[in-house]
């Protein structure tokens, strides 16, 4: 079920439980694969800056699909058309590996109209998502 959830001027969009049986290909497809590097702006180990293309690789385009249907339909409740939406495209995936007590700064993709995150593997008490009031960043 999706939830949106009207926060601060940003509008959250929720779905849970996607893709639930390749979770562990996932994990395993960006452990193998990726090399992670760490800076103090990120305070986790991330492909940010050694690869950010992950929405081009073969393994991952059932996710990328899931994800572009999210987005539509997160787009389409906000009131877009199709037409609005059309050119959109997913522009950067990269991979953020966090551990308990990981958090990463408060930042602004500032070229994105969306930005989402997709988790992989977390405990079901885990505190996800902290969306700061991007007013506060600036």
């Amino acid at each position: 079920m999706s939830n949106l959830h009207p926060l601060f001027p940003r509008v959250v969009y929720e779905e849970s439980d996607l893709l639930l049986h390749e979770l562990e290909n996932y994990k395993d497809f960006f452990l193998k694969t990726t090399t992670f590097d760490s800076s103090p702006l990120l305070n986790v180990p991330s492909t940010h800056k050694t690869f950010d293309q992950f929405h081009t690789c073969n393994e991952l385009q059932e996710l990328v699909k899931v994800i572009c249907q999210n987005v539509c339909n997160f787009t389409t409740q906000l009131g877009y058309s199709y037409d609005d939406i059309a050119d959109l495209r997913l522009q950067n995936m990269w991979v953020n590996v966090s551990e308990q007590g990981s958090y990463i700064f408060p930042h602004i993709h500032s070229q994105s109209f969306i930005s989402g995150v997709f988790y992989i593997e977390c405990d079901s008490d885990d505190e996800l998502v902290f969306f700061n009031n991007p007013n506060d960043v600036l």
